[in-house]
């Protein structure tokens, strides 16, 4: 099955996808899932914040495995990935995984910045 697509009634599923012990895909799959969501428009938040800005991804982390080979070292349960600089897109230098609070607190001190969010 490795590197292989699988085809539901619903979408394509990745033959690598992370799974957990009870079957559900990992935390670091749903991450890269949601990464290329928002960057494709298929958000609400992706259309109107990301694509206004042309932020891109490392084109190797189309597939799943170059991301996880990349981002897996510091990943840990409930983590989100950050981008250093919000101008610069999803590259493995420009990005760091942080806590749900730690990253809520760096964008309510960073939302003061005339330049935030342009």
């Amino acid at each position: 099955m490795a590197g292989q697509y699988i085809r539901n009634s619903r979408s394509v599923v990745h033959g690598h996808a992370r799974r957990d012990k009870h079957g559900g895909k990992t935390g670091l799959y749903l991450s890269w899932l949601s990464i290329k969501a928002r960057l494709r428009g298929l958000s609400y938040h992706g259309r109107n914040y990301y694509q206004h800005k042309a932020v891109q991804m490392n084109p190797l982390w189309e597939t799943f495995e170059f991301f996880e080979k990349d981002m897996k070292k510091g990943w840990f349960k409930g983590a989100t990935l950050h981008r250093r600089n919000g101008w610069e897109g999803y590259w493995k230098k420009n990005c760091v995984w942080m806590s749900k609070s730690e990253h809520c607190a760096l964008h309510n001190k960073l939302r003061g910045r005339k330049d935030y969010g342009k």
